[in-house]
């Protein structure tokens, strides 16, 4: 088993915490680890820290370490597979991560790349570590504490076996629920602990294949959400959990959310906390935008390779040692610059003549390049239409269910209970006026103006460059190079 963990180095006790609960339960499981840990932040102090951690479980393990120095080799072997080229060390150090020059600037070649804050880099440099095998990816604040989803029946859904016996639902649909806690201990006590085995084996690695290419559980903890209206436009059992007890869920941070059952979808909904990559397969880079370059990687993933993503039944504890402020804390639907390329992305027209994913790689870049080409005026009216027509589709959904409610309220019975509650009314008709303020005005991208236009580009270059990337860390394997240091002396 093949683990791989993201890191920035800034909090080592967590990291520690998160190897040594997987190295404990693959060892309970016999599953044999080998573990490969990026840390992307490019200072000498927070590697340190890192190496230090790793040199405890040396003995335990076969452990790669990936940082600066290591990132830097790298590129400059990817550069004789490539041909160098004006700007391409630069690029790929944003892709990857720093590299051991001075890459502080956010600007090469005249395009922005919104790197900071962002661990895109770090899942990136993983993934061409991994190249040609499957592997599984946790965050450094999880542990190895994991839980099944409670089960419940779904008529809806129409069910196959996947390659290894197991059924999978078939869905369209974002197919994870929500249950609400008090906190952290409330939720880790309503969930009983699952073998790992079973869930490596047969249902994560065991349904990657051509028409699968990345897999995620669940999560238990933390919901690892920024504060949004979103948990008010869910339906279904999460809305049954949210109207059950309002007041909790208003309040919430902690949460278990997962799949019913295993589930293979079309919905581009991918987090990558616990998640599996088929690596023997192109997969396409995380773009680097700050916070959710997870959650825009699902849908560049469906845009580019047509993979359906599965869910497993199962969640993963996430930890993050800090409180954090609650999912429902903000109700205002603020523009974010993954949301603004996710918007460009669903409306990229595929063209059926690109048949393998890198061509479809190479049409997506040449697409956001057409969008960044164009001058300022008709940029922003064009985005703008996008985000105006989601966020009207999105108001008009909630104002349609406040009226129910109201409909409902109107029908109650004297001296019952009011169903839905009220405050969930006035929150969701709060959600429903703060997304028609959007419509019309231009603030509603984000970044707004040039700074867009050169993000799209930016990511343009990398998505048209990734396919050949990819090739040649390729070719670089089959020879025996890979990315990172192997055990002592890192």
């Amino acid at each position: 088993m093949t683990l791989v963990i993201p890191t920035d180095g800034r909090r080592p006790a967590l990291l520690r915490r998160c190897i040594r609960g997987h190295a404990r339960q693959s060892e309970l499981d016999g599953l044999p680890l080998e573990l490969v840990v990026c840390d992307n932040s490019g200072r000498a102090d927070r590697e340190a820290a890192t190496r230090e951690v790793l040199r405890e479980f040396c003995l335990g393990m076969t452990v790669r370490f990936i940082g600066t120095l290591e990132r830097r080799r790298y590129v400059e072997q990817l550069i004789g597979e490539l041909g160098d080229s004006p700007g391409l060390f630069a690029e790929l150090a944003h892709a990857l991560g720093p590299c051991g020059f001075d890459d502080g600037s956010s600007t090469t070649a005249g395009l922005t790349w919104p790197r900071q804050g962002s661990d895109a880099p770090a899942r990136n440099a993983l993934q061409l570590a991994q190249v040609g095998h499957r592997y599984t990816s946790v965050d450094d604040d999880t542990t190895a504490f994991f839980s099944a989803v409670p089960r419940l029946a779904d008529d809806t859904m129409v069910h196959r076996s996947s390659a290894a016996g197991e059924p999978w639902a078939e869905s369209t649909e974002d197919p994870t629920e929500f249950w609400f806690f008090p906190s952290a201990q409330a939720a880790f006590d309503d969930a009983p602990r699952a073998d790992l085995r079973p869930l490596y084996e047969s249902l994560f690695m065991g349904v990657l294949g051509r028409d699968v290419r990345a897999a995620m559980t669940g999560l238990i903890g933390d919901s690892a959400m920024s504060p949004s209206p979103y948990l008010l436009s869910r339906r279904g059992i999460t809305r049954a959990h949210l109207q059950a007890d309002y007041e909790l869920a208003r309040r919430a941070r902690h949460v278990r959310r997962g799949a019913l059952e295993p589930t293979l979808t079309s919905h581009p909904h991918f987090m990558a906390v616990c998640s599996a990559f088929d690596g023997c397969e192109l997969l396409p880079p995380f773009l680097p935008l700050q916070r959710n370059s997870d959650g825009l990687w699902g849908h560049v993933l469906r845009a580019t390779t047509g993979s359906l993503i599965a869910h497993v039944p199962y969640c993963v504890t996430h930890d993050p040692g800090e409180e954090r402020p609650a999912m429902l804390s903000e109700l205002v639907a603020w523009p974010t610059p993954a949301g603004l390329v996710r918007l460009v992305v669903d409306v990229w027209p595929r063209d059926p003549r690109c048949g393998s994913s890198a061509a479809r790689m190479r049409s997506l870049a040449a697409y956001l390049f057409t969008w960044a080409e164009l001058d300022a005026p008709e940029f922003e009216r064009c985005l703008c239409s996008l985000r105006w027509a989601e966020l009207e589709q999105g108001a008009n959904r909630l104002q349609a269910d406040a009226e129910l409610a109201d409909e409902l309220e109107r029908g109650r019975p004297s001296g019952a209970e009011r169903w839905p509650p009220e405050a969930w009314r006035d929150d969701v008709v709060t959600a429903a006026r703060s997304k028609y303020l959007w419509v019309g005005n231009p603030l509603a991208i984000h970044p707004p103006g040039a700074g867009a236009r050169s993000y799209l580009a930016a990511l343009a270059r990398l998505l048209e460059l990734w396919p050949l990337v990819d090739a040649a860390a390729r070719q670089l394997a089959a020879r025996g190079v890979r990315l990172g240091l192997e055990e002592p002396p890192f």
